[in-house]
């Protein structure tokens, strides 16, 4: 971490101010808003409950998760300020948290100070005991600002500890951490019982196509339940869909240089032609449709066909 501490929220925004473009996850932590941002008041900081139940009709399972574990949770939902907000109005930011104890339907979270409960589909339970080997794709917390994002192990000497390069941050981005080594580019050790390994489509942290009139836009998994799918897009606001109006992409590809594919750019699916397949760093190198320089997007976002 840097020595001078900076709020995530606008860290995460000078983050995005910086890049050159072409990032979901820099998109969506610029949308960090004063609406969203955990409450440091202290009448926020006094144990509160979720009586915003957003999403009522979609089922609330049952996680499996001991006091004391770890969870990607969405604690903005705590905030007061956001009470009575319309749904398509919250953005709600996953972060890396430990659980104080699970229900049948909700579960009660802790986060920097703030105590309340969540309704179960916006906890992301993370399993004890998961390694983790070079190439793996696993979802974790952001070291920069502790928000859910896909990462790919570039070291495993100790698998349950991986070292790891997170892919959700633009490879290009000029932001440096302590070692003057770009964020796209810089490695981190994660701690242990912090990250799941990432195999299926559809899986929690993956990302997804949706169909919307003519085009396909990005979205990543939130849960899946039965028919339908809850998603967040780029500024990270939340809805629920039919799965059967969006394919999920594979968490690695398997495309090779010269193939033609559909990659993500500013957030819709544009066909392209892969120039390079970077698996160390888990990026696919594409034609951008619009600039002569290449276009970089992580894996598990690119596509043979859609």
């Amino acid at each position: 971490m840097k020595k001078t501490i900076i709020p995530a929220v606008l860290l995460s925004l000078a983050i995005s101010l910086a890049s050159c473009g072409g990032s979901k996850k820099e998109e969506g932590e610029a949308g960090k808003t004063d609406s969203t941002a955990v409450a440091t008041t202290d009448s926020a900081k006094a144990e509160t409950k979720a009586t915003n139940d957003p999403f009522a009709n979609f089922p609330k399972e049952a996680v499996s998760i001991a006091a004391g574990g770890y969870a990607f949770i969405a604690p903005d939902l705590l905030n007061p300020g956001i009470a009575g907000k319309p749904v398509d109005e919250m953005r709600l930011i996953f972060v890396g948290s430990k659980i104080e104890e699970a229900g049948a339907e909700f579960t009660k979270v802790s986060y920097i100070g703030s105590k309340g409960e969540l309704p179960n589909y916006f906890v992301i339970p993370v399993a004890p005991g998961a390694t983790a080997k070079k190439g793996d794709i696993v979802l974790a917390a952001w070291h920069h600002g502790g928000s859910m994002m896909r990462a790919v192990v570039t070291g495993d000497k100790d698998p349950s500890k991986p070292t790891v390069n997170f892919i959700d941050i633009g490879w290009d981005n000029p932001a440096k951490g302590d070692k003057g080594v770009g964020y796209g580019q810089e490695e981190t050790q994660l701690e242990a019982n912090t990250f799941i390994v990432l195999n299926d489509a559809m899986a929690s942290g993956t990302t997804v196509a949706v169909k919307e009139g003519n085009d396909w836009k990005e979205y990543n998994v939130v849960k899946t339940s039965g028919d339908k799918v809850m998603v967040y897009n780029s500024m990270y606001k939340i809805s629920v869909i039919n799965k059967s109006d969006c394919k999920g992409i594979e968490v690695k590809p398997t495309c090779k240089a010269g193939d033609e594919v559909m990659a993500p750019w500013v957030g819709t699916f544009k066909k392209t032609k892969v120039l390079k397949v970077d698996a160390k760093y888990g990026r696919v190198h594409v034609k951008d449709p619009f600039s002569d320089k290449p276009l970089i997007v992580p894996f598990g976002t690119v596509t043979s066909t859609l």
